[in-house]
């Protein structure tokens, strides 16, 4: 067939061999190799540390609790990064397409991931007794703080992350890595000596830094401002905020049983309730259940 093809058709193959482009290739590989090893590092530095100066009990609190945490949040951006990355690389040399696809994907991302942050850290107890049991109690702490910084990172870092690695940046990706890393080891170390919630704490305090410093990397790269990423959601951020006082009054005289877990319900329909009463979250929200319908009806 492709000896046929190639006869009958009036374009014909040539071979071509660039070594600009097989340069290019190693270079970007090479930065996007040391990017994922600096990004295991820094993921897993922590355990190394409190492995040294712990004992086996509060490793296994720090490590259990971190991972359960990270495969909440991957769950969304595993199912979106690389979609949104497949798109902006496409898109990398049309600016306004560009910027259009990114805001698109963040205003439906962050419907999700702005309250989910917030609820796991209001509801660190609940959520720890659901993924771990009631035996967990010194993890609730790590769970609230970790669970809030992973889920608001899935925008600020994940997000700009792959803007920058769109952009065929990802030294800056590494650069970010190492940074975090300078930080965090010399910061755990001098908190572990004063007891395991100081060393949580700072951990949570150093790791703010890698969506800090990778927003604007991603800034600088493509030209989106923070200040119109906060632009996009700010709805989401409003109704978190109604739905988080809710729940610290609810929860100032709710302390168990069916009646706490109905707070959380209350609080999902507070935050949905915001959101429909203002105009462009509204639009979006009909968009999503006329999709959801639309597939349900097809099956």
């Amino acid at each position: 067939n492709a000896v046929l093809l190639t006869c009958l058709s009036s374009w014909k193959p040539r071979f071509v061999y660039s070594f600009d482009k097989l340069k290019e290739m190693i270079v970007f590989c090479g930065w996007t190799l040391l990017e994922t090893i600096s990004a295991w590092m820094v993921s897993n530095i922590g355990i190394f540390i409190i492995g040294k100066t712990f004992n086996d009990y509060y490793l296994g609190v720090y490590k259990t609790s971190t991972t359960m945490v990270s495969q909440i949040t991957s769950i969304i951006s595993a199912a979106t990064i690389s979609v949104l990355f497949s798109a902006l690389s496409r898109l990398q040399d049309d600016r306004e397409q560009y910027k259009q696809i990114y805001y698109k994907f963040l205003r439906y991302i962050g419907l999700f991931v702005v309250p989910l942050g917030a609820g796991i850290f209001v509801y660190r107890d609940v959520v720890t007794n659901i993924l771990l049991g009631s035996q967990w109690k010194e993890a609730y702490l790590l769970i609230g703080l970790w669970g809030f910084i992973l889920s608001e990172s899935v925008i600020f870092h994940d997000m700009s992350g792959t803007i920058t690695l769109s952009k065929g940046e990802p030294k800056l990706l590494f650069a970010n890595n190492m940074i975090q890393a300078i930080l965090m080891v010399p910061a755990l170390y001098f908190s572990a000596r004063y007891g395991f919630t100081a060393l949580v704490i700072t951990s949570c305090i150093v790791r703010i830094q890698l969506p800090i410093v990778q927003t604007f990397f991603a800034q600088m790269v493509s030209g989106i401002k923070v200040l119109d990423i906060f632009s996009e959601i700010k709805s989401y951020i409003i109704a978190t905020a109604v739905m988080v006082i809710m729940a610290l009054v609810m929860r100032s005289f709710i302390h168990g049983g069916i009646l706490l877990y109905l707070s959380i319900f209350v609080c999902i329909v507070a935050y949905f309730g915001m959101l429909w009463i203002q105009k462009d979250s509204r639009d979006m929200i009909t968009n999503i259940l006329n999709i959801a319908k639309t597939r349900l009806l097809r099956k």
